[in-house]
């Protein structure tokens, strides 16, 4: 079997690549990324290593008078990205066409959809659903759109820069509390997201750049190495910090702390399937009284992933979401899909977006605008 590495600067041109060398039935064995530069800033590179199929037709691979096949990269259950595991996306449409009045209502549907006439929108739309955007969402991305628009300017000229960065709401930083009640903020989401860094780099930033007065909590005891790590940054920044046990004893440590503009609250990581430690994290949750919880989920889960973090942590009355590891994903596009889905609901606005693990930087307030470029860049050179 012949084995090539490909480089590019998008997903898709590396892609095409592999088909252009290798062929439509090539095998894809590894995909990695290299950035540099800040969260937003950092331009990436995507590696593939591939493999032709040892039976492949040499007059196929390198150009004949065939026809070109439409097909996609076969995708082995090999070491790549969680996104990247899934089925085609045409078998895995969820998109709600409730939410479709934010283009066209009057849109086509999944089964309805048609070639582009246009070489441009119907290579972007192949781009799209490669990574893993619904196909009837990428449909309405690209609908109408003048054949003659620059669609990788990142100007906000750009109609589909502006329909992505229409579909991402953001939330802004966290406000301080400026009455005499502190606010409180919890950090909720499933095991291995970076939630105890993602507080620690927080805590560090108001207490040392805004000169608030910050306070920790961790109700994760279950995880002796948790409660290490944060009482070490709360040392090293000077900040107060307890470990809580029971919601009894949440509620005396938020009354000793009250003199707090900001008390961070960490969590024991939960499967959303586990209902039982579910239940028990909302009876923590019920004593804190009004406070903001910000569901912390990784680039680098599957759609259907965050999907199911959202609904399963939603009792707990989520206000906001924040995306971890972007320096760790590929692809970053199947958030949108996140946000088709709830078109129609209230949507739950991105608060803040991390990339690394050091402390305090690597942390950034989401913009919309920089989300939709970096996406968008994913499928344009």
């Amino acid at each position: 079997m012949k084995t090539q590495v490909f480089q590019a600067h998008t997903m898709a041109s590396a892609v095409a690549q592999v088909k252009a060398h290798l062929g439509p039935e090539a095998l894809i064995l590894r995909t990695r990324s290299v950035r540099s530069g800040g969260v937003f800033s950092r331009r990436k590179l995507v590696e593939i290593t591939a493999a032709a199929e040892p039976d492949a037709n040499p007059a196929r691979l390198h150009g004949s008078a065939q026809p070109a096949r439409t097909s996609r990269v076969s995708l082995p259950d090999l070491d790549v990205p969680g996104w990247l595991q899934q089925d085609a996306p045409a078998a895995s449409t969820r998109f709600s066409d409730r939410g479709a009045t934010l283009f066209d209502s009057r849109s086509s549907s999944a089964q309805q959809l048609q070639p582009y006439s246009s070489d441009r929108l119907q290579s972007l739309f192949e781009s799209f659903v490669s990574g893993y955007i619904n196909r009837s969402l990428a449909q309405r991305l690209l609908d109408g759109l003048p054949d003659d628009v620059e669609l990788s300017s990142t100007s906000s000229k750009n109609p589909l820069l502006s329909r992505i960065q229409q579909m991402i709401p953001t939330a802004g930083p966290i406000q301080p509390s400026l009455d005499a009640k502190p606010r409180i903020v919890s950090f909720i989401g499933p095991t291995g997201v970076g939630k105890t860094t993602t507080i620690a780099k927080l805590a560090a930033q108001y207490k040392l750049q805004r000169n608030t007065s910050v306070a920790l909590l961790t109700i994760d005891t279950y995880r002796i190495a948790a409660v290490d790590q944060l009482r070490t940054y709360a040392d090293i920044i000077d900040v107060p910090f307890c470990a809580v046990l029971t919601p009894a004893e949440l509620a005396e440590q938020l009354s000793r702390l009250s003199d707090h503009s900001l008390i961070f609250i960490d969590t024991t990581g939960r499967s959303p399937n586990d209902h039982l430690r579910l239940a028990e994290l909302r009876s923590f949750h019920q004593v804190l009284g009004p406070h903001q919880t910000h569901l912390v989920a990784s680039a680098t889960a599957a759609h259907s992933q965050i999907s199911s973090a959202i609904e399963k942590f939603g009792p707990l009355g989520i206000d906001q979401l924040l995306l971890t590891k972007l320096d760790e994903t590929v692809c970053l596009s199947p958030i949108l899909n996140i946000f088709a889905d709830r078109l129609a609901d209230s949507p739950i606005p991105i608060s803040y977006v991390t990339a690394g693990q050091d402390v305090p930087d690597d942390i950034d307030v989401a913009s919309s605008r920089d989300l939709a470029v970096r996406i968008l860049q994913e499928h344009c050179d």
